[in-house]
């Protein structure tokens, strides 16, 4: 984004470059671009402009909270000013507050450039899950100014956001051809490679990414992470704590820490880390964070009520502070452990209170459309499990065809994983194949499917080789995949219903 502004009048380049932005420019390639390359930026005052560009360098590196005081500082400025509005809730943590901030820079939109309105229309998309609306917005932004390194990098973001990582990698590249300084590109160009299979090629990136901010946390996170995915795990903690040695409240980093310890086994310090994050968490949304970390370490260990009991925790406060939508998330959570232990009443019982929650809050309806298909697909998976194809084959038609017309990417996954599971109980390996091989594959249940099916075909060396790929799978605190290893480890038994 340019940091000319417009609709007002037009600042000089030089009026803006305070706070040390003209060097930033000036290392992009020994000039500033004009100002008709980049997307403007429009407010009436230049001290507002200037609080909203430290707030989107913070926010750019992974540090949303402090962007958030200069974008409040910006509106204090220029209350009218409607890309901070924007990236203020970008930053706000809590769902209700996210929901008025955006609101209110929808209702700004008509007094500024087409790109900002496109920039704050995606926003909206990103925020209801419309993901066809968000590429089309973002793909618009991209088109109109190709030589601006952060459109390409939105456009980037969304294609990683949605599993596309070799459409992600170009726009990645193009960003960094624009801008060989612009530091977020190099991150998401680590973790495209990264999803790909090409470590080496992560590694570059992530170490050039550390090389442009080292003064920051989240390269050194952002590294440390694909080192664990690597089952670098010694290693791995080395990264972490020399981010939280650039700051001590880089919380990310205690969670990545804590999926280190729970791999090697050292359970209780996973949860000291865990303990130390809750302990500077500056709100309830990283408290539940931190809570849900809890859930996956005990999870791991397979110790599945104590992870219930975090979940019940990490409920009590999204109800604390009246969040419909983390509440959901909660139940939903409670509800995979249930299921992954055979209670399936419990679980089926969990995600009828998520669906429910959500659809009697005055949210809007697409996040009441997005409730009612989760729910589909959630008791789906407890049909099948139950064995009762008949009602799986049920919700997961209702759930393809409603997923087919609305064109959502990961969830169009989603429904080839239901369609795959069910040719798979009724022994049509190669349909099963065929499904699964078009679901999630970040999803580590998918593999364990995969796996079923070339077996059932007699491949039992595919089979091994993907069950090989699951015990290396090692995300980064994912509560199914510590299901599947608590499970390996004990048999999971947790008890009693909510």
């Amino acid at each position: 984004m340019n940091i000319a502004r417009t609709t007002k009048t037009r600042l000089s380049l030089l009026a803006v470059m305070s706070f040390g932005w003209v060097l930033l420019l000036l290392v992009a390639g020994g000039c500033p671009r004009s100002s008709a390359d980049k997307i403007p930026i429009t407010s009436i005052s230049d001290r507002a402009i200037e609080y909203f560009l430290i707030g989107r360098d913070l926010t750019e590196k992974l540090r949303p909270l402090e962007g958030k005081h200069y974008f409040k500082e910006a509106i204090a400025l220029d209350s009218n000013f409607a890309l901070a509005f924007l990236y203020l809730a970008e930053s706000e943590p809590l769902a209700n507050d996210r929901l008025k901030y955006l609101g209110r820079a929808l209702s700004l939109s008509d007094d500024v450039t087409a790109a900002e309105q496109l920039l704050i229309h995606a926003g909206a998309a990103r925020n209801s899950g419309d993901r066809s609306k968000q590429r089309e917005c973002l793909t618009q932004i991209a088109t109109m100014y190709p030589e601006d390194e952060r459109a390409h990098t939105e456009l980037g973001d969304y294609y990683y956001t949605v599993q596309e990582y070799t459409q992600a990698i170009p726009e990645y590249i193009q960003a960094i051809r624009i801008n060989a300084h612009y530091a977020p590109a190099y991150n998401g160009l680590g973790y495209s490679y990264s999803h790909l299979g090409e470590p080496a090629e992560a590694e570059k990136a992530l170490c050039k990414y550390i090389e442009i901010i080292p003064n920051d946390p989240n390269p050194y996170d952002s590294y440390a992470e694909l080192l664990l995915r690597e089952g670098r795990f010694t290693e791995s903690l080395t990264y972490y704590q020399k981010a939280l040695k650039k700051n001590p409240r880089f919380l990310n980093a205690y969670e990545g820490m804590a999926s280190a310890y729970n791999y090697l086994g050292q359970y209780i310090e996973a949860r000291v880390q865990l303990r130390t994050m809750f302990d500077c968490a500056r709100n309830t949304t990283y408290q539940r964070r931190a809570y849900y970390a809890l859930a996956v370490s005990y999870a791991d260990e397979g110790w599945p009520d104590s992870a219930l009991a975090m979940l019940r925790l990490s409920l009590e406060l999204a109800r604390e502070t009246n969040d419909p939508r983390a509440m959901a998330e909660d139940l939903i959570a409670l509800g995979s452990v249930q299921r992954e232990c055979g209670n399936y009443d419990s679980a089926l019982c969990q995600f009828q209170k998520a669906q429910q929650v959500v659809c009697e809050s005055s949210l809007d309806e697409v996040f009441k459309e997005t409730a009612r298909h989760t729910f589909l697909y959630d008791a789906a998976l407890v049909a099948f499990l139950q064995q009762d194809l008949s009602t799986a084959e049920k919700y997961a038609t209702a759930f393809r065809e409603h997923m087919t017309a609305e064109g959502a990417p990961l969830r169009i996954k989603q429904a080839h994983e239901l369609a795959g599971i069910i040719a798979l109980a009724n022994h049509d390996y190669q349909t099963a194949l065929h499904e699964l091989e078009q679901a999630n594959m970040r999803n580590p249940n998918v593999l364990v499917y995969l796996a079923a099916a070339h077996d059932g075909l007699g491949e039992r060396k595919k089979a091994l080789e993907l069950e090989h790929r699951l015990a290396v799978f090692y995300a980064d605190n994912k509560l199914d995949y510590a299901l599947i290893r608590g499970r390996d480890q004990t048999r999971l038994t947790a008890t009693g219903a909510d």
